[in-house]
């Protein structure tokens, strides 16, 4: 799809419903690793290109406030959000802080790589004490894997990062792991235990490496049998299990208290603003019609976009009602929330809401499902196989 232009700004001013969370992207980081489908750029000596990047954003801000209410979720996500000089981070800090309002309980988040958990960035941290939760990419603890994917950190990276992040008083902290990097499934076990037993970790988020088959020093990891990765998907949720996380989301633990609202937001539908290069959102226009768009990804246009009153996009598209049942109903199938079958009855014409049942029962039956008179929700089986019974449940 080529770039799309909009210079009308109240098509893109939601006024219907006001939105409550904010994702913002910043498409920079030391090195790009080998797996990353992000857009994402090394930082370089583009210190004064991130500083009007961030200047954008702020622009772009502006062009969305008439429909955003009291702020309950925020995310800065990347790349790497750390890896920014420290005064850039600062200026975006500031900004956030004086312009948005946000409740009282406002989850506020910030990606980091272990390598980049400076004593700048947590001093600028501290300074505007709004942001209460980190996500840190730890993804392995066995250096040679690390090297493997391209990583730039190491175990005593990550170790020396989550201490210093307790110190400085934030304790809601994410971990990203990546599942299917090793065939030694106990030493994987065994590392995240080790985490869980040293630090009070309440929240990690565990992905399935997923290979393009041309992509170079990656190929080594086609190797690792779909048997072991599925083994390891299910140790792994058997000892969160017993350190009282709760399985909440396809590829997401949380202790009580402690799930992603943010992400949360995002898999119950719910509307949200995109700022940055390459960031989506959804929202509602005046007139009343779901839209989701993804800003351009290129950050040097996205700049220039904003600086001449235009939006460039990768991707603009008005939810009809069938594919808003369809997103209902796939992100209702990462979670253990699950799908509202009443919602589904207002939505569905009587013969779709008829073979969506059908389907759902037989799923039911085969253990890919649980349900009850208000909701259908997926098992453990139906997260392994979550892209089969989603493709089932759609209309």
């Amino acid at each position: 799809m080529g770039i799309l232009i909009c210079t009308d700004r109240a098509e893109l001013n939601p006024t219907k419903d006001r939105i409550g969370s904010i994702y913002i992207h910043i498409p920079f980081c030391k090195e790009r690793c080998l797996y990353c489908d992000f857009y994402s750029n090394k930082t370089g000596n583009l210190q004064s290109r991130i500083a009007s990047y961030i200047e954008a954003i702020e622009k772009d801000y502006f062009s969305y406030r008439s429909s955003i209410g009291t702020i309950g979720t925020i995310y800065i996500g990347g790349g790497t959000p750390s890896a920014i000089p420290s005064d850039s981070l600062h200026n975006l800090l500031k900004f956030l802080q004086e312009n948005l309002l946000m409740n009282s309980g406002c989850e506020f988040t910030i990606e980091a790589n272990p390598e980049s958990v400076s004593s700048e960035f947590l001093k600028v941290i501290r300074e505007y004490n709004a942001i209460n939760r980190i996500s840190i990419g730890v993804q392995s603890l066995d250096d040679r894997i690390l090297s493997a994917l391209g990583r730039i950190h190491n175990r005593a990276d990550v170790l020396k990062a989550l201490e210093n992040i307790y110190e400085n008083g934030i304790e809601n902290i994410n971990v990203d792991f990546i599942i299917g990097v090793t065939d030694d499934t106990k030493k994987f076990i065994t590392d995240i235990r080790t985490l869980i037993d040293n630090f009070p970790i309440n929240h990690l988020s565990a992905y399935i490496l997923t290979v393009n088959r041309n992509r170079g020093r990656l190929r080594k990891f086609l190797k690792i049998e779909e048997e072991t990765i599925t083994n390891q998907y299910i140790q792994l949720h058997n000892l969160l299990h017993k350190y009282g996380f709760t399985h909440y989301e396809v590829s997401n633990y949380a202790r009580s208290g402690y799930e992603s609202r943010h992400n949360l937001n995002y898999w119950q539908n719910g509307l949200y603003v995109g700022l940055g290069a390459s960031a989506s959102g959804y929202i509602v226009s005046g007139e009343g019609k779901r839209i989701r768009y993804k800003n351009i990804s290129d950050y040097d246009k996205y700049i220039h976009g904003i600086n001449h009153n235009e939006k460039l996009y990768d991707e603009y598209e008005v939810i009809d009602e069938k594919k808003f049942i369809n997103e209902t109903i796939m992100l209702g199938m990462r979670t253990i929330g699950g799908i509202d079958i009443g919602l589904m009855k207002e939505r569905m014409s009587k013969k779709e809401f008829e073979v969506f049942i059908t389907k759902a029962e037989a799923l039911n039956k085969d253990g890919y499902l649980q349900m009850d008179q208000h909701t259908i929700s997926p098992t453990l089986k139906g997260f392994l196989f979550n892209n089969f019974i989603i493709r089932e449940l759609f209309i």
